[in-house]
């Protein structure tokens, strides 16, 4: 999406988190393809030094600052154990057919099954919160919205969290679907959805970490590549390499500075007459 060319993909990709608006495709051939309400779902994985060099860009105002980063509430960096066992067991096939039946009810459930209501404001069939759920709803935001107004969030923390009360309905009513619940949504539904936004909110900032640590990531990535790297070296000499994480001159210009300040590499600056020229040395 960053390359030329591809300007409109980017916007049409931002629109689709909403679900609502209308897109209209023509190919030759195909003819005339319009969708009322356009939605998008993405499911996939990222290498960590990629992940670290995309939310450096919105962190930091570059292209990638767009909100896009934002929308992918559902993500989860995990932490690797320190061990590892080899395990071998089979699947719960149990917990499997309950998902699999799961999606295939919603997949085809029917608005009036579950008693969904319409307005003439509205003509998508919809579920309220039920006077308990809208309690605990109005609670749990009310303290979210006060944290986010506080000013102690960095602003693409603020973006992020500021998505969560539509996340957070958005999960009870599948979560309360997916217990083949019907009408008004359970406060039991919203009490899981508003555990999931806690559990998530862990997540976002350990995935927008690698921006926020003043080069700590990228540190422990450069000393990972010492053994490719000469006794002496220049920044030049390591973003040229366009290792994963380490591409970025200012990101490497801070990983160069912490290193310093920890005594494993010596800053030599060498004046020639122009401008002085820096070099690093590692420390043995």
């Amino acid at each position: 999406m960053d390359r030329e060319g591809r300007d409109q993909d980017r916007a049409f990709w931002l629109e689709c988190w909403n679900g609502t608006g209308p897109f209209t495709s023509d190919r030759i051939g195909r003819g005339t393809v319009r969708i009322e309400a356009c939605a998008v779902s993405i499911l996939g994985g990222m290498q960590p030094g990629k992940l670290a060099e995309y939310v450096r860009g919105a962190v930091r105002g570059g292209f990638s600052d767009d909100g896009l980063m934002q929308r992918f509430q559902l993500a989860v960096y995990p932490d690797l154990p320190a061990s590892w066992r080899y395990t071998d067991r089979p699947l719960d096939r149990e917990a499997e057919d309950r998902a699999r039946t799961a999606f295939n009810q919603l997949r085809a459930m029917n608005p009036a099954g579950v008693v969904a209501e319409t307005t003439e404001a509205c003509d998508v069939p919809f579920l309220r919160l039920s006077e308990d759920a809208q309690g605990l709803f109005i609670e749990w935001q009310t303290e979210l919205m006060q944290r986010l107004r506080a000013g102690g969030e960095p602003p693409f923390m603020e973006s992020h969290l500021a998505k969560y009360p539509a996340l957070a309905g958005r999960l009870a009513l599948v979560l309360h679907l997916a217990d083949n619940g019907i009408g008004p949504v359970s406060a039991d539904a919203m009490l899981k959805a508003l555990g999931w936004c806690e559990h998530l909110e862990c997540h976002a900032r350990r995935i927008y970490a690698p921006a926020t640590d003043n080069g700590l990531t990228t540190a422990h990535l450069l000393l990972r590549k010492r053994d490719s790297l000469p006794d002496v070296f220049t920044a030049r000499d390591v973003y040229r390499k366009c290792w994963a994480g380490l591409d970025d001159p200012e990101s490497v210009a801070e990983a160069l500075a912490l290193l310093a300040d920890h005594c494993q590499v010596i800053e030599v600056s060498e004046t020639t007459g122009g401008r002085p020229s820096r070099s690093y040395r590692w420390v043995v």
